[in-house]
């Protein structure tokens, strides 16, 4: 690192343009003080172990002076971070911008180590990815189709009921309209509560089953309709097998 501080302080300070060119563009004096600024903050970035602010700062210095000692320092910081295969790739751009380089037997070094270092990431990597448990395996539900048109028959049953039942209230609200009809005849001409008494009963009660069938089959034909809407619909059911330690465990899931 060392060694490329000092070769790039004098070619910053050394380099001199064969023609002009315009303020602030590569290579003019004002960029090439720019990147003598920038290669200094990236220095002392390095220093102080901020290795990722110190890789932009020498980029931003390499696009105003491309010296290949910035590829170097590049190649450092990222070796610094455990970058081996950014760092291996900045340190053959390094030889190949420089093959005469005084530290070329120290950089293909590097270069080996760094080798070494990407398989034993990607040898990481790959027992990472074996360790990992697989992903559930989901499919149609077993069976999930009869359960549905099981569904569906109850639906009906359930449906025919409540109709049976509102046909049944049917029955007793019209004998409770038959008795309210022969208790105002017997009462025409008078009648006494004695004689009148059953037949007021059995209007009472008549009505009162005729109330309750009506309501008790409104509420199974209701939920016969829905029954059957619901298997009709909710046809997506799903089931989920999950390895585990102990073998697999699986679970069944659907839209409500």
């Amino acid at each position: 690192m060392r060694t490329s501080l000092v070769l790039v302080a004098v070619l910053v300070a050394a380099r001199v343009d064969a023609q002009p060119a315009p303020a602030g563009a590569p290579g003019t004096a004002e960029a090439r003080a720019r990147a003598k600024d920038l290669y200094t903050a990236g220095t002392r970035q390095y220093d102080l172990r901020e290795y990722a602010a110190a890789i932009d700062t020498f980029r931003k210095a390499y696009d105003l002076l491309p010296e290949p000692l910035f590829l170097f320092d590049i190649a450092q910081s990222y070796r610094q971070l455990h970058d081996c295969e950014n760092a291996r790739g900045f340190y053959k751009s390094y030889l190949r911008n420089l093959p005469r380089a005084d530290n070329r037997d120290k950089v293909e070094r590097f270069i080996a180590e760094m080798d070494t270092c990407v398989r034993e990431q990607e040898q990481q990597r790959a027992l990472q990815r074996e360790r990992q448990p697989p992903a559930p395996i989901s499919g149609p539900a077993p069976n999930a189709g009869s359960r549905h048109r099981d569904l569906a028959i109850g639906g009906i049953v359930t449906a025919v009921a409540g109709l049976a039942a509102g046909g049944a209230g049917a029955y007793f609200s019209v004998d409770a309209s038959n008795q309210a009809r022969k208790l105002e005849t017997l009462c025409e001409c008078g009648c006494d509560g004695a004689d009148v008494a059953d037949v007021d009963q059995r209007g009472r009660r008549s009505d009162r089953a005729a109330i309750g069938l009506y309501v008790l089959g409104g509420a199974a034909f209701g939920a016969g309709i829905g029954m059957v809407l619901w298997a009709a619909l909710h046809n997506d059911e799903s089931v989920i097998v999950t390895p585990s330690s102990g073998g697999v465990t699986v679970s069944a899931m659907g839209r409500f």
